[in-house]
C-alpha cells in the first residue's frame, strides 16, 4: 500500500490488482483497498488488465479458451487439494484427462 500512496504523491496513477493483493488479517483487504481507491489509484483484476493489455491482438473465442482452460484447472485444484493428485489416484491432471 505504501508503493501505491508513494507512486500517487509523484502523480503517477498505479494499476492495483485486486486478486493479487495479500494480507495477514483478510478483513484489511477491502479496506486498504478503498483507501487506494478514494486516494486515486484504479483498482482492478488481473483477468481483467490481462484483456485490457490482450484484447485487440488476440480474437475473444481465443480469450475465452484460455480464461475455461483456466477455470477448469482451478475447479481441478480445488477439489484434488493441490491439483497434482491431491487427495488420491482419482485425481489426474485435467491435462492427462481423456488421453490429451
Amino acid at each position: 500500500m505504501q508503493t501505491t500512496l508513494d507512486l500517487l504523491r509523484r502523480g503517477i496513477t498505479p494499476y492495483v490488482l485486486a486478486d493479487g493483493v495479500s494480507s495477514c488479517n483478510k478483513q484489511e483487504i477491502p479496506i486498504a483497498l478503498e483507501r487506494l481507491r478514494q486516494a486515486g489509484a484504479i483498482i482492478t483484476t488481473s483477468e481483467s488488465l490481462l484483456f485490457q493489455l490482450v484484447g485487440r491482438s488476440i480474437s475473444l473465442h481465443i480469450w475465452t479458451n484460455l480464461m475455461i482452460r483456466r477455470r477448469v484447472q482451478l475447479d481441478f485444484q480445488a477439489f484434488c487439494g493441490t491439483g497434482q493428485g491431491g487427495e488420491g489416484d482419482h485425481c489426474q491432471s485435467p491435462t492427462s484427462v481423456g488421453g490429451e
